[in-house]
């Protein structure tokens, strides 16, 4: 055997050790050799090869230069290291971990690619996920003083406290406010834009009281704002401030835009300024384009009378507080104002209950979302963070099986490092900073990536407005989910690594003396597998909700339905009824048109309109709500749309102003206000107890009005004619395609009236796929997060199974030359995956049980313990789990005997 001890000297002279501490360090080093001496030629190695391979290890070994370069350092200290305190030598020695860390990740490229990409999913997307949170409710609007801004909300009449305000009240609270510096009005509408010969292009703009800018505290990047005189008289200033977003999109940046005049809904407007790029407006998460003063009101929507009628409560207020007042003296004083209102105006200010209704003051951090959406839109963001921890605990799960894995294989190296002096918190510490190095490159990698992502779809839906630049919060989460990820995938791995005897490791080269069983990373593996279960059984809750949903009844048929929103601007209550009854005819007309008709609102956006309803011979319960939702629609409407009716008739072309008023109700009101009787030929009153009375001349099946998930609801219909508004939405039914016929319909209709303007030309299908679109995210997002669950999960079954048969080689190969049959090994390496396997499925199964019951309130049409769903789950995890286990075992069963005898 060769003589190492010299060289090993010769490599410690010029250290100068004392000879004590020489003497160990050779004998230490020169017995590790001739360990790996002696296995080499016990493999099958010739004495020249083996001495060669040995001398090797002497000369190029990491690890012996790691250490000799440790004792170095220890024994001639470099000048900067002399005289430092211990938190100095600390730092050093945790810089030299990180530099050591990352050559052996270098060293190992496939695990540090896996590592990385699994983390850079895990900690990209909660990060991303959290930037999205925290720009649409946590981010103060970017305004001079935000802390000091306060919404206001009056409350409903059947009793809801935070509803929206008329311009009368509106007027009222800022002249009465003594508390405040400033009080501003707006409501969001979609207009046409154009200019020239441009296209038209569909915008967001805000309707805003004169005084919007100066209160928010917004001042112009290009122009100026509005002036106080152009919030005074109705309709004579036409203007606008337009968005930097618009403004690049839109035109291109054009220096000259300011000063010349665009087209909205067909109206002149003069663009006076262009606001800074950092605001996009108040509303959160959507921007706005445009901003439009409250006076043209009448030319934006011909036909609105919301700045006279103090019961068009379609304002959203919001304030200033004077300095040093506090939420609650504002609070106080606007109770004051809310009396006086009721003084003043008993009859719109008097809820059903007959008391007073309430302005209720808000700070705008907690008006970022509404008051009444609140709740649910936290449920919603404490869902989705929940499942991105969970994706986050399944990766840290898979890692941690990896590092299990790996650390066997590193137990000659802990071994040496331990024989030379170095303490278990020394190892635990340096295993810890390769983990902390993966953690970060990982999360960088998933953070550059998933912004980029955000910023991407930004770009591409300009209407979005949602700032994803990096501020404290993010960072300090980014961080705390680094800290934690590195905790909890490297330091079980790290304990484990460091838990064996230094004796037994130095004396087998392979590492490992056969199969070890691990009941900490078999507990990985079914944690993984468990939480893979409760993801996918959301997922599968959620996909299930959605193919529900889609097979809803809205109480029509919406296939082959073409809709066309019209704004008519020179059009008066007495013209207005046969400029559309002109329109109807012409479409009527054309060929491929089976039927056409009109009604106020399309439905189906989470909103509606109600009024006070008074039935001749019911008396009124105390404290019932008698406010009931209603549409305004054209003749025929029920046979365009292919709604039955259940008696009586449809409205005609003769139900028109100063023809007998009519209504036709839904069977749910029917049911409720006429029990027992026949409601065709009962009167009800919309004006009040004394009438005018308007008789019931059908009846409607039930349908879904304001929202697909709605319960049935009393609801009633009155013809559009007889209570003419300026805005309309044409109902179109075609014999195919109704998007073949979009054009021919625009060009009929800009024949009739070139002045008017036509803000939306959709499908009923793409109408009602709106009202599906929280679901639909919500499910797809599921989805694509369980199925990366589901894909961690079966790498690490995969992994443990392949370790599994690894470390088993040598088993296998006796079993073999025993005479072991091949579909023996193959059971053997499945039954070990297989029973993990189960053992995660059934608690995954029991978790999900007992978890999804908290998203009852988000499923629809389906139980949160749907068998049917949970045995899908089940069923389609052990398919994958039974493939992820039958590569490694597949390999196994080929194993050549003499070399599987050999292998160690």
């Amino acid at each position: 055997m060769p003589e190492w001890k010299q060289e090993i000297r010769q490599r410690l002279a010029s250290l100068k050790l004392e000879p004590t501490r020489e003497a160990e360090i050779v004998e230490e080093l020169a017995q590790h050799l001739d360990d790996c001496y002696a296995e080499l030629l016990a493999g099958g190695m010739s004495q020249a090869e083996a001495e060669r391979r040995t001398r090797a290890d002497l000369s190029d070994r990491e690890l012996l230069q790691q250490e000799l370069r440790r004792i170095e350092r220890q024994v001639v200290p470099e000048p900067l290291v002399l005289g430092m305190n211990r938190r100095s030598r600390v730092i050093v020695e945790v810089w030299t971990d990180l530099r050591y860390g990352a050559r052996m990740l270098v060293k190992n490229p496939g695990f540090t690619l896996i590592a990385v990409l699994t983390l850079a999913l895990g900690i990209g997307v909660n990060t991303a996920v959290f930037s999205v949170v925290n720009a649409v409710m946590l981010k103060p609007l970017p305004v001079a003083r935000p802390d000091e801004l306060v919404s206001l909300y009056t409350s409903d009449f059947s009793g809801p406290r935070y509803g929206a305000s008329s311009y009368r009240d509106y007027l009222d609270m800022r002249d009465r406010a003594e508390v405040l510096d400033g009080l501003i009005a707006y409501w969001r509408q979609t207009v046409s834009l154009r200019r020239g010969g441009q296209a038209e292009e569909f915008i967001n703009a805000d309707i805003v009281t004169g005084n919007f800018f100066d209160v928010v505290g917004v001042r112009p990047a290009v122009g100026r704002t509005f002036l106080p005189e152009e919030d005074r008289t109705p309709g004579t200033h036409a203007v606008a401030v337009m968005s930097y977003g618009c403004w690049q999109r839109r035109f291109g940046s054009d220096p000259n835009l300011v000063g010349t005049t665009i087209t909205i809904n067909n109206l002149g407007f003069t663009v006076i300024g262009i606001v800074p790029p950092e605001f996009a407006g108040i509303v959160r998460g959507i921007s706005c384009d445009i901003w439009i003063p409250m006076m043209m009101t009448p030319g934006i929507a011909a036909g609105d009378d919301s700045l006279e009628n103090r019961g068009a409560r379609v304002l959203s207020v919001l304030g200033r507080l004077k300095p040093g007042v506090t939420l609650q003296q504002a609070q106080a004083d606007l109770a004051v104002v809310a009396e006086q209102q009721r003084a003043a105006y008993p009859q719109q200010w008097t809820d059903l209950r007959g008391e007073g209704r309430l302005i209720s003051v808000l700070p705008e951090s907690q008006s970022r979302i509404p008051p009444w959406a609140r709740d649910t839109a936290l449920g919603v963001t404490g869902l989705v963070m929940a499942v991105m921890g969970l994706v986050l605990a399944v990766a840290c799960a898979n890692l941690a099986g990896l590092l299990l894995a790996r650390a066997v294989t590193r137990q000659k190296e802990m071994a040496i490092r331990l024989s030379l002096g170095a303490s278990r918190w020394r190892l635990i510490r340096q295993l810890l900073c390769e983990s902390l190095l993966v953690t970060v490159v990982g999360g960088m990698a998933g953070a550059f990536v998933v912004w980029q992502g955000l910023d991407l779809a930004i770009g591409l839906a300009p209407p979005l407005a949602v700032d994803l630049s990096l501020d404290a919060r993010v960072l300090v989460f980014a961080l705390a989910v680094s800290l934690i990820t590195t905790l909890a995938f490297g330091l079980a791995p790290a304990l484990q690594a460091t838990r064996f005897d230094p004796i037994a490791a130095l004396k087998d080269e392979s590492g490992v003396s056969g199969y070890r069983r691990s009941r900490l990373r078999s507990g990985l593996v079914v944690a993984q597998i468990a939480i893979s279960v409760l993801l996918l059984s959301v997922s599968g809750l959620f996909l299930r909700s959605l193919m529900k949903a889609g097979s809803i009844d809205p109480g029509f048929n919406p296939k082959n339905v073409l809709l066309v929103e019209m704004l008519p601007r020179d059009y008066q209550e007495t013209n207005g009824g046969a400029f559309y009854q002109q329109i109807l005819e012409r479409l009527r007309s054309l060929p491929g048109v089976s039927e056409v008709s009109l009604v106020n609102r399309a439905g189906l956006d989470f909103d509606g309109t109600r009024r006070n309803v008074n039935i001749e011979g019911y008396a009124r319960q105390r404290d019932e709500d008698m406010e009931l939702a209603f549409n305004l629609v054209g003749p025929n409407y029920f046979h365009t749309m292919q709604t039955p009716l259940l008696g009586g008739r449809d409205f005609n072309e003769r139900d028109v102003r100063g023809a007998p008023g009519v209504v036709i109700i839904n069977e749910t009101l029917a049911r409720r206000y006429f029990p027992g009787q026949e409601a065709l030929g009962k009167r009800l009153s919309v004006s009040g107890p004394d009438g005018p009375f308007l008789e019931i001349i059908g009846i409607t099946r039930d349908g879904k009005y304001w929202s697909l998930f709605e319960e049935p609801r009393p609801f009633f219909s009155l013809p559009l004619l007889q209570q003419y508004q300026g805005f309309a939405v044409l109902v179109l039914r075609a014999e195919r395609d109704p998007r073949l016929l979009i054009e021919t319909v625009r060009q009929e209709i800009l024949e009739q009236d070139r002045n008017l303007s036509i803000t939306s030309m959709t499908t009923m299908t793409e109408h009602i796929g709106m009202a599906l679109l929280p679901l639909r995210i919500a499910g797809i997002g599921s989805i694509i997060f369980g199925g990366l669950a589901l894909l961690l999960a079966a790498i690490g079954i995969y992994g443990l199974t392949a370790y599994f048969a690894r470390q088993r080689t040598h088993e296998i190969g006796v079993r073999l030359a025993l005479g072991a049959q091949r579909k023996d090994i193959l059971r053997l390496v499945l039954n070990h995956g297989i029973v993990i396997v189960l053992i995660g499925i059934g608690l995954g199964i029991a978790a999900a049980f007992a978890t999804t019951r908290l998203l009852a309130s988000f499923l629809f049409g389906v139980s949160a313990t749907d068998a049917l769903t949970f045995a899908g789950v089940a069923t389609a995890l052990a398919i994958v789990a039974l493939l992820a286990c039958w590569i490694p075992a597949r390999r196994a069963m080929k194993v050549d005997p003499m070399v599987a005898l050999r292998y160690e």
